[in-house]
C-alpha cells in the first residue's frame, strides 16, 4: 500500500528520490513502475503480475496462508522461490498475523461481494484450515511420481481430504454428511497401503488373490468342452 500511495501521488512525476523507509522490494516495485521493460528485477515483476490476476493472487495467498515452506509453494505455483519470497515481502506478509486468531479473524472479515472475493477468501480458508497439499490437489497439481504405491496412496489422499471436508461446514449439512461417507474409504487405503509396503503382506495378498482366482475359474478346456456338447 505504500507504494501504491507513492505512485498514486500528485506530485508523483516530479519526485525522484524515494523515502529512506522503502525495502529493497518496495524500490524494486517503484522501478517495476517507472521502467517496465527495462527492469531488472524481473521477480517483482512476476510478483506484480500474480497479484494483479485474481485467481492466481487468491491461490497464492491461500498457499501463503498455510505456512508451507517457500519451497512447497514454489513448487505447487510452478514459480521461482525468489517470485514467491518477492511476492510474500511486498503484498502479503503472513508473518504479521501474530497468532491463529488472527488469521481467523482475518478470513471472517474478507469480503464475498463478487466471484472473485468468495474465491480468495476461499483459498484463504483452505490454506488455513487444510493446508497447502489440500489446495494443490483441489487445483489439479501432481506432485508426485506414478508407482503402484503412490496410485493407491493418491486414492488415500483423495478419500483423506473428501472426509475432512466436514470441517468446512455444519455437522448437520449435507455437505458434512457425504464428507463424513468417506471414512471407510480412508481407512481400506491406508489397509492397502500397509500391505503394499509390507512384503509379508503383499505376499499374502497375491496369495489370497490366487486362490480366489483360481477357485472361481470356471474356464473348460477344448476337450471338456468337446465332451459337454456330445453328451
Amino acid at each position: 500500500m505504500e507504494v501504491v500511495d507513492f505512485l498514486s501521488a500528485e506530485n508523483y512525476s516530479k519526485r525522484k528520490a524515494l523515502p529512506k523507509a522503502y525495502s529493497l522490494g518496495q524500490e524494486a516495485l517503484v522501478e517495476v513502475f517507472r521502467e517496465p521493460e527495462d527492469s531488472k528485477h524481473s521477480e517483482y515483476r512476476v510478483a506484480l503480475l500474480m497479484d494483479r490476476v485474481p485467481a492466481s493472487r487468491a491461490i497464492l495467498r491461500g498457499l501463503l496462508f498455510s505456512n508451507a515452506p517457500i519451497s512447497t509453494i514454489s513448487d505447487i505455483a510452478g514459480e521461482s522461490t525468489e517470485a514467491i519470497y518477492a511476492y510474500k515481502e511486498l503484498f502479503f506478509d503472513t508473518e504479521v498475523f501474530r497468532n491463529t486468531l488472527l488469521k481467523i479473524a482475518y478470513i471472517r472479515s474478507l469480503p464475498q461481494d463478487t466471484e472473485s472475493d468468495k474465491f480468495e477468501k476461499q483459498m484463504l480458508s483452505w490454506g488455513h484450515y487444510l493446508g497447502a497439499d489440500y489446495i494443490a490437489w483441489k487445483i489439479g497439481v501432481d506432485r508426485g511420481p506414478g508407482s503402484p504405491t503412490d496410485a493407491v496412496q493418491g486414492v488415500l489422499q483423495d478419500s483423506m481430504w473428501r472426509s475432512r471436508e466436514h470441517r468446512l461446514s455444519p455437522l448437520s449439512s449435507q455437505e458434512a454428511k457425504e464428507a463424513r461417507a468417506w471414512a471407510p474409504a480412508v481407512l481400506k487405503s491406508v489397509e492397502m497401503v500397509r500391505s503394499i509396503e509390507n512384503s509379508s503382506g503383499m505376499e499374502n495378498a497375491l496369495a489370497e488373490l490366487k486362490i480366489k482366482l483360481e477357485g472361481s475359474d470356471e474356464t473348460l478346456t477344448a476337450d471338456e468342452l468337446d465332451g459337454e456338447v456330445k453328451g
